[in-house]
C-alpha cells in the first residue's frame, strides 16, 4: 500500500513538470516507471562539475542552484531553479562531463531518469524533443546573459539588477516595502553576482542606511524600489 502511495505521489509530481505537461498518460506512465524519486537535504550536491553525465533530473519541490567552481574554489551561481524545472538536460545530447555543479538550496524532492530511458521518451515524442532543444538554447542564453552582466557592470549595478530581478519572481508587498520570499545569505548573493561576501555586505549596509533596503532575518525588503532602479542601474 505504501509503495502504491509513493508511486501515485511521484506520478502527480511528474505531471507538474513544465516540460512534461502535454505528454499523454501512456508517456507519463513510462516516465513514472523508469524514474526514481529522492529527497536530498539542504546543501547536498546532486552532481559535481567534471563528473560524467548520465541522468536527467526534474525538480518537484524545493530549490536547486546551478553553479561553476573555479580551480581556486570560487563559486559563481548561474541559475536558481524552482519546482517544475528540468536540469542535467545536456546529458541527453552530450557524452562529456558536467560543466556545472547542482546543489540543493533547501530540502527538495527530485525525480531522476537514466539517459537511455529519457532518449526513448524523446524518440516517441518529436514535439518534446523540439521543446527540450528550445529550452536548452534558452537556458544557455540566460547563463550567457548572467556572465555578460558580471563582465560589463560594476558590483553595485549587478547587485541592484539582481534584487530587482528577484522582486519580479519572489516579491510580495508588505507595510515596509517589497519583501523577497527567497532567503539568501550575502555569500549566496555574492555567488550570484560574482562578488565577495564582504563587498555585498558593505553595499547592503550602505543601502540600508540610505533607506533603500532593509532586512527581516535572511529575507531582504526593498524599501525604495525607485531609488534602487534609478540610482544603481
Amino acid at each position: 500500500m505504501m509503495l502504491q502511495t509513493a508511486e501515485s505521489s511521484k506520478f502527480w509530481y511528474l505531471k507538474k513538470i513544465n516540460l512534461l505537461k502535454e505528454l499523454s498518460e501512456e508517456e507519463m506512465g513510462f516516465i513514472n516507471k523508469c524514474s526514481k524519486m529522492t529527497s536530498p537535504q539542504k546543501g547536498e550536491i546532486v552532481f559535481s562539475q567534471g563528473e560524467s553525465s548520465s541522468d536527467v533530473y526534474f525538480l518537484k519541490e524545493g530549490r536547486v542552484k546551478l553553479s561553476r567552481v573555479s580551480p581556486e574554489g570560487r563559486e559563481i551561481t548561474l541559475a536558481i531553479l524552482e519546482p517544475g524545472e528540468i536540469f542535467g538536460e545536456l546529458s541527453v545530447y552530450d557524452e562529456g562531463e558536467r560543466n556545472v555543479q547542482a546543489q540543493v538550496m533547501e530540502n527538495s524532492i527530485l525525480c531522476s531518469m537514466k539517459k537511455p530511458d529519457f532518449l526513448e521518451v524523446l524518440g516517441r515524442n518529436p514535439q518534446l524533443n523540439f521543446k527540450l532543444t528550445k529550452f536548452i538554447v534558452f537556458r544557455r542564453l540566460q547563463i550567457e546573459s548572467r556572465i555578460d552582466e558580471m563582465i560589463f557592470n560594476d558590483v553595485p549595478t549587478r547587485l541592484a539588477n539582481l534584487l530587482l530581478s528577484l522582486k519580479e519572481q519572489y516579491g510580495e508587498e508588505n507595510s515596509r516595502g517589497i519583501k523577497l520570499r527567497i532567503a539568501l545569505t550575502h555569500q549566496e548573493i555574492g555567488n550570484l553576482i560574482g562578488a565577495t561576501r564582504e563587498t555585498v555586505s558593505a553595499i547592503m549596509g550602505q543601502w540600508k542606511k540610505e533607506g533603500i533596503v532593509d532586512s527581516e532575518g535572511r529575507k531582504i525588503i526593498l524599501v525604495d524600489v525607485k531609488r534602487l532602479a534609478n540610482e544603481h542601474i
